[in-house]
């Protein structure tokens, strides 16, 4: 469906997804603008930010496996098209 919210049928599925999306989305908000704020000033803060960034990644991918192994989530199999897709973003904000 339009915007990842798939349509349910006539059951009330993508009703009861959009409005999940709804509640969840100023939390997103807040966490990603906090995050961005935080790690301006730690960059800024820290005689060495590029170590902050390295163990910042670096608890990503931990965290991330370990969610996998313990069945919290599931992580698709990378694509290129993934890849295509994230390209220009990634490069237009470095």
């Amino acid at each position: 469906g339009a915007g990842g919210v798939e349509k349910g049928g006539g059951s009330d599925g993508g009703k009861t997804a959009a409005l999940q999306g709804a509640f969840w989305f100023p939390f997103f908000a807040f966490s990603s603008v906090s995050m961005v704020l935080l790690n301006k000033y730690c960059a800024a803060s820290f005689s060495q930010p590029y170590s902050l960034l390295g163990f910042q990644n670096s608890m990503t991918i931990i965290l991330n496996l370990l969610g996998v192994q313990l069945g919290i989530f599931n992580i698709k199999r990378f694509e290129a098209a993934q890849f295509r897709m994230f390209f220009l973003p990634t490069f237009l904000f470095v």
